[in-house]
């Protein structure tokens, strides 16, 4: 195992891959024995074949997002190498775009580089949803400089009717994709058009970060 790659150790793949995105099924690793783990509090450690201490984390379900109702199912990652293992603030719930976990690949909540407040882009400016390949869907990047943001995205029409919620309070991760199929809540497709698209991300701590786009909605060629 390389430094700063990535290894899932369970005693059910089976128990995993229905519930989150598997990328990369090489990087698990099925054992016969496997200790259990509390969900509410318990310790982890990590040795080597001498019996020594590699890493040793003690977790509590109080390091989960504040916001959630329940933390059942979701991970709570790691957001630095370098920061201390038990430090609080090393550790955040996984966003909800990723599943609430990215088992075997890099974490959805990492800090990042030289970046203080959260960056949006949106792309294209118009879309077609015709299963053709290009431009299929409309894309909202985002990247935070550090886990702890949240997420609201609503779409309008041009009159300002409202049209869906892309997100509603949900975690996001320092490096999340939300994505519009051009259809309204109801799985029905829109007409063609200018479509606005707000987006809101706050904090805890009253931060709040607000943009705005247009997008056009293009003919449909089946």
């Amino acid at each position: 195992l390389n430094p700063r790659s990535y290894l899932v150790l369970t005693k059910d793949t089976i128990g995993v891959f229905p519930y989150f995105n598997i990328k990369y099924q090489d990087c698990f690793l099925q054992l016969e024995k496997f200790p259990s783990f509390n969900n509410d509090e318990d310790v982890v450690v990590l040795l080597n074949n001498e019996m020594e201490i590699i890493d040793e984390f003690s977790y509590t379900d109080k390091m989960h997002a504040p916001l959630l109702a329940d933390e059942e199912g979701i991970s709570l990652e790691r957001t630095s190498f370098e920061i201390e293992t038990n430090n609080f603030t090393n550790w955040h719930s996984a966003s909800t775009e990723s599943g609430y976990g990215t088992p075997g690949y890099k974490n959805s909540q990492v800090l990042a580089e030289n970046k203080t407040e959260p960056i949006v882009t949106f792309e294209p400016e118009s879309f077609s949803p015709n299963s053709d390949g290009y431009n299929d869907e409309y894309q909202i990047h985002f990247q935070t400089p550090k886990p702890g943001f949240y997420v609201n995205i609503a779409i309008f029409d041009a009159a300002g009717r409202f049209v869906q919620h892309l997100a509603k309070n949900e975690i996001l991760g320092t490096n999340d994709i939300y994505t519009w199929n051009g259809e309204d809540e109801t799985g029905h497709l829109q007409n063609l058009g200018v479509y606005v698209v707000t987006v809101e991300i706050f904090d805890l701590y009253g931060n709040i970060y607000q943009f705005k786009d247009g997008v056009v909605l293009t003919g449909i060629l089946n």
